[in-house]
């Protein structure tokens, strides 16, 4: 598998994420515990994704500047999705706030990947 089909993987599994969390959003509280560890194993899977193809690009001497902070973004973004999710799943009734960043938090994800996605096919084309 490729680094474009990989972080096109995680672009789909950030899309899912976000997919399973309106259900969750729709559905309301108490949330389903089979969507919800669904919802957050999906998002799990999504930032191991990352790291590996972040730790195999670094070991390869692959990763630009560029790269390497659109990544840094993306995992930003992913600690913020975890730390908002983790007080969305045990707090009683969370603060407006919590909400918004954790609704705004995959946007931020979905597009740092698909600058990733960018990049990569512009690196591939000036290779070739």
């Amino acid at each position: 598998m490729t680094h474009i089909q990989k972080f096109a993987l995680v672009i789909a599994l950030s899309s899912l994420t976000v997919f399973s969390g309106i259900i969750l959003g729709k559905t309301g509280r108490p949330y389903s515990s089979g969507l919800f560890n669904l919802h957050k194993l999906i998002s799990v899977g999504a930032i191991v994704l990352t790291v590996l193809i972040t730790r195999t690009l670094l070991l390869t001497g692959g990763a630009t500047p560029l790269l390497i902070a659109a990544v840094s973004f993306a995992f930003a973004a992913f600690a913020v999705l975890l730390a908002t999710g983790a007080l969305l799943s045990i707090k009683a009734e969370p603060a407006d706030w919590i909400f918004l960043v954790h609704r705004a938090a995959p946007v931020i994800v979905c597009l740092a990947s698909a600058v990733l996605l960018v990049l990569f096919r512009m690196q591939i084309l000036q290779q070739s």
